[in-house]
Protein backbone atom coordinates (compact mmCIF):
# COMPACT_ATOMS: atom_id res chain seq x y z
CA UNK A 1 0.00 0.00 0.00
CA UNK A 2 1.44 3.42 -0.91
CA UNK A 3 2.13 5.66 2.03
CA UNK A 4 0.76 9.14 2.54
CA UNK A 5 4.08 10.82 3.24
CA UNK A 6 3.44 13.35 0.48
CA UNK A 7 0.83 15.07 2.64
CA UNK A 8 3.46 15.82 5.27
CA UNK A 9 4.77 18.88 3.45
CA UNK A 10 4.76 22.61 3.92
CA UNK A 11 6.66 25.80 3.24
CA UNK A 12 10.38 26.08 3.74
CA UNK A 13 11.78 28.51 6.24
CA UNK A 14 11.58 29.02 9.96
CA UNK A 15 8.62 29.19 12.32
CA UNK A 16 6.79 32.45 11.73
CA UNK A 17 5.80 34.59 8.77
CA UNK A 18 6.40 37.99 7.26
CA UNK A 19 4.57 39.94 4.58
CA UNK A 20 6.23 40.20 1.16
CA UNK A 21 7.53 43.67 0.31
CA UNK A 22 5.21 44.07 -2.69
CA UNK A 23 2.03 46.10 -2.39
CA UNK A 24 -1.25 44.31 -1.69
CA UNK A 25 -3.98 45.19 -4.18
CA UNK A 26 -7.34 46.03 -2.60
CA UNK A 27 -9.76 43.11 -2.75
CA UNK A 28 -7.07 40.47 -3.31
CA UNK A 29 -5.99 37.89 -0.74
CA UNK A 30 -2.50 38.96 0.48
CA UNK A 31 0.49 36.68 -0.09
CA UNK A 32 2.88 36.20 2.84
CA UNK A 33 6.54 35.27 3.01
CA UNK A 34 7.80 32.66 5.47
CA UNK A 35 5.60 29.94 6.93
CA UNK A 36 2.13 29.74 8.43
CA UNK A 37 2.14 29.90 12.24
CA UNK A 38 1.01 26.27 12.27
CA UNK A 39 0.62 24.08 15.34
CA UNK A 40 3.35 23.65 17.95
CA UNK A 41 4.14 20.80 20.33
CA UNK A 42 2.18 18.23 18.33
CA UNK A 43 2.71 14.62 19.45
CA UNK A 44 0.33 12.76 17.11
CA UNK A 45 -0.99 13.40 13.60
CA UNK A 46 -4.30 12.17 12.21
CA UNK A 47 -4.97 13.10 8.60
CA UNK A 48 -8.02 12.20 6.50
CA UNK A 49 -8.04 13.03 2.78
CA UNK A 50 -11.21 12.87 0.70
CA UNK A 51 -10.06 14.03 -2.78
CA UNK A 52 -11.93 14.39 -6.05
CA UNK A 53 -10.66 15.27 -9.53
CA UNK A 54 -12.56 17.46 -11.97
CA UNK A 55 -12.53 16.08 -15.51
CA UNK A 56 -12.86 19.00 -17.92
CA UNK A 57 -13.65 16.68 -20.86
CA UNK A 58 -16.74 15.19 -19.21
CA UNK A 59 -17.48 18.20 -16.98
CA UNK A 60 -17.81 15.89 -13.98
CA UNK A 61 -15.82 14.89 -10.90
CA UNK A 62 -14.52 11.49 -9.85
CA UNK A 63 -13.52 10.27 -6.39
CA UNK A 64 -9.83 9.53 -5.94
CA UNK A 65 -10.10 7.32 -2.87
CA UNK A 66 -10.44 8.35 0.77
CA UNK A 67 -7.23 7.86 2.76
CA UNK A 68 -6.46 7.96 6.47
CA UNK A 69 -3.08 8.32 8.18
CA UNK A 70 -1.98 8.34 11.82
CA UNK A 71 1.53 8.71 13.23
CA UNK A 72 2.96 9.64 16.62
CA UNK A 73 6.33 11.29 17.18
CA UNK A 74 8.71 10.48 20.01
CA UNK A 75 9.27 14.20 20.58
CA UNK A 76 6.68 16.96 20.04
CA UNK A 77 6.93 18.57 16.59
CA UNK A 78 5.88 21.82 14.95
CA UNK A 79 3.33 21.20 12.18
CA UNK A 80 3.39 24.21 9.80
CA UNK A 81 -0.09 23.75 8.34
CA UNK A 82 -2.19 26.95 8.36
CA UNK A 83 -5.26 27.24 10.59
CA UNK A 84 -8.60 29.01 10.34
CA UNK A 85 -7.16 31.86 12.43
CA UNK A 86 -4.86 32.75 9.51
CA UNK A 87 -7.56 33.26 6.86
CA UNK A 88 -7.62 35.18 4.48
CA UNK A 89 -3.95 34.66 3.63
CA UNK A 90 -1.74 32.94 1.05
CA UNK A 91 1.84 31.67 1.33
CA UNK A 92 4.46 30.70 -1.22
CA UNK A 93 4.83 26.94 -0.80
CA UNK A 94 7.85 24.63 -1.18
CA UNK A 95 7.71 21.03 -0.06
CA UNK A 96 9.70 19.66 2.86
CA UNK A 97 9.23 16.49 4.90
CA UNK A 98 8.29 16.64 8.55
CA UNK A 99 11.08 15.03 10.55
CA UNK A 100 11.17 13.20 13.84
CA UNK A 101 11.37 9.62 15.07
CA UNK A 102 8.04 7.85 15.20
CA UNK A 103 6.41 5.78 17.94
CA UNK A 104 5.31 2.17 17.58
CA UNK A 105 1.63 2.19 18.54
CA UNK A 106 1.12 -1.54 18.11
CA UNK A 107 -0.62 -3.43 15.32
CA UNK A 108 -3.36 -0.91 14.59
CA UNK A 109 -5.04 2.41 15.37
CA UNK A 110 -8.82 2.70 15.58
CA UNK A 111 -10.77 5.63 14.11
CA UNK A 112 -14.53 6.15 14.17
CA UNK A 113 -16.73 8.25 11.88
CA UNK A 114 -20.15 8.43 13.46
CA UNK A 115 -21.01 4.83 14.43
CA UNK A 116 -18.55 3.24 11.99
CA UNK A 117 -15.20 2.06 13.38
CA UNK A 118 -12.29 1.78 10.95
CA UNK A 119 -8.98 0.00 11.51
CA UNK A 120 -5.72 1.60 10.41
CA UNK A 121 -3.18 -1.24 10.21
CA UNK A 122 0.51 -0.63 10.88
CA UNK A 123 2.97 -0.20 8.00
CA UNK A 124 6.15 0.14 9.95
CA UNK A 125 5.35 3.02 12.31
CA UNK A 126 2.77 4.57 9.98
CA UNK A 127 -0.89 3.63 10.38
CA UNK A 128 -2.94 4.09 7.26
CA UNK A 129 -5.86 2.85 5.22
CA UNK A 130 -7.45 3.50 1.84
CA UNK A 131 -11.22 3.31 2.24
CA UNK A 132 -13.94 1.77 0.13
CA UNK A 133 -17.54 0.63 0.51
CA UNK A 134 -19.32 1.37 3.81
CA UNK A 135 -16.13 2.70 5.40
CA UNK A 136 -15.74 5.31 2.68
CA UNK A 137 -19.41 6.30 2.96
CA UNK A 138 -19.09 6.75 6.73
CA UNK A 139 -15.85 8.74 6.48
CA UNK A 140 -17.26 11.11 3.86
CA UNK A 141 -20.59 11.76 5.58
CA UNK A 142 -20.65 15.50 6.22
CA UNK A 143 -21.08 16.29 9.89
CA UNK A 144 -20.02 12.83 11.12
CA UNK A 145 -18.19 13.06 14.45
CA UNK A 146 -14.60 11.78 14.39
CA UNK A 147 -13.16 9.69 17.24
CA UNK A 148 -9.56 8.52 17.58
CA UNK A 149 -8.69 5.53 19.74
CA UNK A 150 -12.06 5.77 21.49
CA UNK A 151 -11.89 9.50 22.28
CA UNK A 152 -13.87 12.31 20.67
CA UNK A 153 -11.61 14.59 18.60
CA UNK A 154 -14.12 17.51 18.72
CA UNK A 155 -14.01 17.63 14.88
CA UNK A 156 -16.60 16.64 12.27
CA UNK A 157 -16.25 15.68 8.62
CA UNK A 158 -16.53 18.77 6.36
CA UNK A 159 -18.89 19.04 3.42
CA UNK A 160 -17.76 18.46 -0.15
CA UNK A 161 -17.23 21.83 -1.78
CA UNK A 162 -19.36 23.07 -4.67
CA UNK A 163 -17.40 25.50 -6.87
CA UNK A 164 -18.89 27.71 -9.56
CA UNK A 165 -17.17 26.93 -12.88
CA UNK A 166 -13.90 25.58 -11.47
CA UNK A 167 -12.75 24.62 -14.96
CA UNK A 168 -13.37 28.15 -16.23
CA UNK A 169 -11.39 29.66 -13.35
CA UNK A 170 -8.50 27.33 -14.17
CA UNK A 171 -8.62 28.05 -17.90
CA UNK A 172 -8.53 31.82 -17.30
CA UNK A 173 -5.07 31.45 -15.74
CA UNK A 174 -3.65 30.75 -19.20
CA UNK A 175 -3.97 34.47 -19.97
CA UNK A 176 -4.22 36.10 -16.54
CA UNK A 177 -2.57 35.71 -13.15
CA UNK A 178 -5.79 36.48 -11.27
CA UNK A 179 -7.72 33.53 -9.87
CA UNK A 180 -11.41 34.27 -9.26
CA UNK A 181 -13.14 31.63 -7.12
CA UNK A 182 -16.80 31.40 -6.18
CA UNK A 183 -18.27 28.54 -4.15
CA UNK A 184 -21.17 27.55 -1.87
CA UNK A 185 -20.32 28.17 1.82
CA UNK A 186 -20.84 25.42 4.38
CA UNK A 187 -22.64 25.59 7.73
CA UNK A 188 -20.13 23.15 9.25
CA UNK A 189 -17.03 24.30 11.17
CA UNK A 190 -13.89 24.82 9.11
CA UNK A 191 -12.44 26.95 6.33
CA UNK A 192 -11.55 26.79 2.64
CA UNK A 193 -8.06 25.90 1.44
CA UNK A 194 -6.72 26.56 -2.07
CA UNK A 195 -3.50 25.28 -3.58
CA UNK A 196 -1.94 26.00 -6.97
CA UNK A 197 1.11 23.75 -7.27
CA UNK A 198 3.44 22.05 -9.72
CA UNK A 199 4.65 18.41 -9.68
CA UNK A 200 7.18 19.22 -6.92
CA UNK A 201 4.36 20.55 -4.70
CA UNK A 202 5.70 24.09 -5.01
CA UNK A 203 3.39 27.02 -5.67
CA UNK A 204 0.85 28.94 -3.62
CA UNK A 205 -1.12 27.84 -0.54
CA UNK A 206 -4.14 29.87 0.63
CA UNK A 207 -6.53 29.72 3.59
CA UNK A 208 -9.84 31.49 3.06
CA UNK A 209 -12.89 32.44 5.05
CA UNK A 210 -15.77 30.20 3.99
CA UNK A 211 -17.79 33.14 2.70
CA UNK A 212 -18.23 32.04 -0.91
CA UNK A 213 -15.70 34.13 -2.83
CA UNK A 214 -12.02 35.04 -3.12
CA UNK A 215 -9.76 36.72 -5.66
CA UNK A 216 -6.08 35.78 -5.63
CA UNK A 217 -3.18 37.08 -7.70
CA UNK A 218 -1.04 34.00 -8.31
CA UNK A 219 1.74 36.03 -9.91
CA UNK A 220 4.40 33.85 -11.53
CA UNK A 221 2.77 30.75 -10.02
CA UNK A 222 0.02 31.12 -12.64
CA UNK A 223 2.59 30.08 -15.27
CA UNK A 224 4.26 27.24 -13.34
CA UNK A 225 1.38 25.58 -11.46
CA UNK A 226 0.06 22.32 -12.90
CA UNK A 227 -2.88 21.69 -10.58
CA UNK A 228 -5.46 23.82 -8.79
CA UNK A 229 -7.31 22.44 -5.79
CA UNK A 230 -9.97 23.90 -3.50
CA UNK A 231 -11.75 22.29 -0.59
CA UNK A 232 -13.43 22.50 2.79
CA UNK A 233 -11.03 21.71 5.63
CA UNK A 234 -11.46 21.06 9.35
CA UNK A 235 -8.10 21.34 11.14
CA UNK A 236 -6.78 21.85 14.64
CA UNK A 237 -5.50 20.10 17.76
CA UNK A 238 -7.02 18.47 20.82
CA UNK A 239 -5.59 16.73 23.88
CA UNK A 240 -5.90 12.95 23.66
CA UNK A 241 -5.65 11.01 26.91
CA UNK A 242 -2.97 8.63 25.58
CA UNK A 243 -1.77 10.18 22.31
CA UNK A 244 -1.07 13.63 23.73
CA UNK A 245 -1.55 16.87 21.77
CA UNK A 246 -3.07 15.53 18.56
CA UNK A 247 -3.27 17.34 15.22
CA UNK A 248 -6.40 16.55 13.19
CA UNK A 249 -6.64 17.41 9.49
CA UNK A 250 -9.82 16.55 7.55
CA UNK A 251 -9.74 17.64 3.91
CA UNK A 252 -12.41 17.38 1.19
CA UNK A 253 -10.84 18.78 -1.95
CA UNK A 254 -11.50 18.90 -5.67
CA UNK A 255 -8.58 19.28 -8.09
CA UNK A 256 -8.42 20.32 -11.73
CA UNK A 257 -5.43 20.18 -14.07
CA UNK A 258 -4.26 23.58 -15.26
CA UNK A 259 -3.85 24.14 -19.02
Amino acid sequence: MPTLLLILVSCTGGHGSSVDSGMVTDGLVPVQGGDPDGFSQVKTLFIALFPQTWDTASASSTKDGASLLAVEFKAPAWVPFPSSEEADTCWRRHSIALGGDQVDLGKQVMVSFGNTEITLPAYGRLYEATLEGDDEVAATTAGAAVRLEGQDTTFVVPEAIVVDDLAGSAEALATDTLLHLRWTPSDLPGFVEVQATDHTDSGLWCVLEDDGSADIDLGEVAQTAEHLSIGHVARGTFEHATLGNTFVDLERTITVALP
